[in-house]
């Protein structure tokens, strides 16, 4: 609000959302205090779980004196953990304007070589899992994600780094030994067993 003190880094506050009200901690993006007026991006560590999905809008207040500080919209409610800084700040800003099939397609990407299961991106946007699938349909339909196993998605681009981990260590085992097992080549890339098959095939 424009009425409100500037909100410090780090700050602790009352976060509501439908009926819900728990306290937070605040970690603004740039750490820089956010001035009256301004739209920040932040994340907050509630003391309490809430059920929250994108889009939801929740609003802060100081807890003493008690005082309205703002409110905000919900964009990420699993955000990837230890995530670097500026990774995570491009990706809060694609979700901000983003359509909601670009939305579950980014959540895909973000996920790289691990893949994210159908129901996980289903939980992650709020959405049924019937919803999530028709959302991705066109995302699929042009190869930028692709659905292994019926269940689980990935990247176009993760598929591609998949393949170059295979192929690197593929040939580094090729020049210890003429024979090389398959359990041997997934435990030394690391690929899920649905990606890992996808690339051997």
């Amino acid at each position: 609000l424009a009425t409100a003190p500037p909100l410090k880094h780090a700050s602790r506050v009352h976060f509501h959302a439908f009926t819900s009200e728990v306290m937070a901690s605040i970690s603004l993006y740039g750490y820089d205090a956010a001035r009256p007026g301004e739209a920040r991006f932040a994340r907050l560590r509630l003391d309490h779980p809430v059920v929250l999905v994108p889009g939801d809008h929740f609003v802060l207040r100081q807890p003493a004196p008690v005082a309205t500080i703002g409110g905000g919209r919900v964009l990420d409610c699993h955000p990837k953990p230890r995530q670097r800084k500026a990774d995570t700040f491009a990706c809060l800003e694609q979700l901000k304007k983003s359509s909601i099939s670009e939305q579950l397609a980014l959540r895909v990407k973000r996920r790289g070589t691990a893949g994210i299961s159908a129901s996980a991106v289903a939980r992650e946007s709020g959405l049924t899992g019937e919803m999530a699938h028709h959302h991705l349909r066109s995302a699929i339909e042009t190869q930028v994600i692709v659905l292994l196993s019926g269940d689980l998605f990935v990247s176009r681009e993760a598929l591609q780094s998949a393949r170059s981990q295979v192929m690197t260590v593929l040939d580094r085992l090729a020049r210890k030994s003429g024979m090389i097992k398959s359990s041997e080549l997934r435990s030394q890339t690391a690929l899920e067993k649905a990606i890992f098959d996808f690339v051997v095939a």
